[in-house]
C-alpha cells in the first residue's frame, strides 16, 4: 500500500469513525420529553425505595435515613434541574430541557432512555436513566458519537437521582432525615432533622414512642419505621418503607 493509498484509507476510516454511534445506543425517531416517559402514568419515587425492607442499624446520635422524594406528573411540561455533579470539565447546565434522544440496550437486554440537552456538550454526551429518573447503570454518562472508542463515565449521586423534580429545592419539606436519640424513661426518641447543606443540623421535630410501638411499627411523615430488635447498648435494628412512594402509580 503506497503512501497515497494509506492516506486515503486513513481519511475514509477517520470520517466513518467520526460518525460512529455508541454500540449500546439506538437513535429514537421521535425524541421524548422526560415527563412523558412514564407512559401517561404518575410516578412517585423515594430515596428509600432501594433500601426498603432492608434491615439497618443505628446508634445514638446517628442519622437513620434521609428521605428525598420526587414526583412526575404526565403533561407537566417544565424544565429540569440536575442534582448530580458532572465528572467532566463542563458542569451540567442550570434549569434546561432534557429530552430522550436515544435508547440504551445493555448486555442483559434491559432498555433505558438516554437524555441529552444542547446545553451540555451540544447533546453529544447524555445520561442513561430509568423511567423513574434513576441512574440506570454503573457508568450512566455516555458519549453518543465518538471518533475511535466508546466512552462512558461514573456519575456519583445521592440515591442515584439525576434530576431534582421541578418546583422543589434542597430546602424543600420533601427532603428530611431521621436521627436516633436513644431512650428516655423506656421510650424511644427520634429526631426529624433538616438535610440542607448547612453547618448546623436543625431538629424540626422530636418524636417519642414506646418500645412496643417501635417494634410494632410507627409511621413518621408517611415512612413506616419498624423495629426488628429492641435497643441494645444504644443500638437499634429496624427497617423502613416509604408509604408515600407506594402511590407512585395512580
Amino acid at each position: 500500500m503506497d503512501a497515497k493509498t494509506r492516506l486515503a484509507f486513513a481519511f475514509t476510516f477517520t470520517s466513518i469513525c467520526a460518525a460512529c454511534i455508541h454500540p449500546n445506543l439506538t437513535r429514537r425517531n421521535n425524541p421524548v420529553n422526560r415527563w412523558e416517559t412514564g407512559g401517561g402514568t404518575q410516578f412517585r419515587v423515594s430515596s428509600l425505595d432501594d433500601q426498603s425492607a432492608n434491615q439497618t442499624t443505628a446508634s445514638i446520635g446517628q442519622v437513620m435515613f434521609v428521605v428525598r422524594r420526587f414526583e412526575w406528573i404526565p403533561g407537566e411540561e417544565t424544565v429540569d434541574t440536575v442534582v448530580a455533579r458532572s465528572p467532566l470539565d463542563q458542569q451540567f447546565p442550570g434549569p434546561s430541557t432534557w429530552r430522550g434522544t436515544y435508547d440504551y440496550h445493555d448486555e442483559d437486554s434491559n432498555e433505558y432512555v438516554v437524555y441529552t440537552t444542547p446545553s451540555f456538550y451540544a447533546g453529544n454526551i447524555g445520561v442513561v436513566l430509568t423511567n423513574e429518573g434513576k441512574l440506570a447503570t454503573d457508568r450512566p454518562l455516555v458519549q453518543i458519537k465518538r471518533r475511535w472508542f466508546s466512552r462512558d463515565w461514573e456519575l456519583p449521586s445521592e440515591d442515584r437521582s439525576f434530576f431534582l423534580h421541578p418546583g422543589t429545592s434542597p430546602n424543600d419539606p420533601q427532603s428530611w432525615g431521621l436521627r436516633y436519640g436513644g431512650t428516655n424513661e423506656g421510650r424511644y426518641v427520634f429526631e426529624i432533622i433538616n438535610t440542607t447543606e448547612s453547618t448546623v443540623t436543625q431538629v424540626l421535630q422530636t418524636i417519642s414512642v414506646s418500645e412496643a410501638k417501635f417494634l410494632d411499627g410507627v409511621t413518621i411523615r408517611e415512612v413506616m419505621l419498624k423495629g426488628i430488635a429492641p435497643d441494645q447498648q444504644g443500638t437499634i435494628k429496624y427497617e423502613t418503607t416509604d408509604l408515600w412512594s407506594k402511590g407512585r402509580q395512580r
